[in-house]
């Protein structure tokens, strides 16, 4: 299978906003993933993604936004 059609099998949406900025940390200011994270959701299944959305969550209220 190709990586295009790996990637439509999941079934965990992005958290992508369109505010796509790095903070001093590599962490989106809009979805709260990491460089190395927003990088990896292509090619990560759904258990992977599942985690990402787990830390973006802990980053969020870490940050109190």
């Amino acid at each position: 299978m190709r990586r295009r059609e790996l990637r439509n099998l999941s079934t965990v949406e992005s958290p992508c906003i369109q505010i796509c900025t790095l903070d001093s940390n590599n962490v989106c200011l809009g979805c709260f993933r990491t460089k190395d994270e927003i990088t990896e959701w292509l090619y990560s299944d759904d258990s992977a993604r599942e985690k990402i959305l787990s830390n973006c969550r802990d980053r969020q209220r870490s940050k109190n936004v």
